[in-house]
């Protein structure tokens, strides 16, 4: 076994991290890390004790197409710079573009929102 996921209930994040960085894997975790802060600081000291860098968060939004356009509509002069960003995300099979409209742009993948009837927002 090269690296561990740790996609279980959240009470069990904590103990797979912490054993599976003391067998000197790399892990990947769902959100949250653990529960509680406790459990926080002993992820946070075995990671240490092994060297660092060993466990690392999966934010899958990250890469999506949508919060990628939005990021970078600033930049690319489609609007000016926000103050807020709020973005919702049902699951993984929303539909594309379903972050919506920001910040007066619209996100060139962007599908209608079927259950309301007109454009997500």
């Amino acid at each position: 076994m090269d690296a561990v996921v740790v996609a279980s209930h959240d009470s069990t994040h904590a103990e797979l991290t912490v054993a599976a960085v003391r067998a000197g894997k790399p892990v990947l975790y769902e959100k949250p890390l653990v529960s509680t802060v406790a459990e926080c600081v002993e992820v946070v000291r075995e990671d240490d004790k092994a060297g660092g860098g060993r466990v690392s968060v999966g934010f899958m939004r990250r890469f999506d197409p949508a919060y990628v356009a939005l990021k970078a509509a600033p930049g690319e002069g489609r609007c000016g710079r926000p103050g807020v960003v709020h973005g919702v995300s049902r699951s993984v099979t929303s539909a594309p573009g379903a972050v919506g409209r920001q910040c007066g742009i619209v996100i060139p993948d962007e599908q209608p929102d079927r259950t309301r009837g007109r454009t997500a927002t």
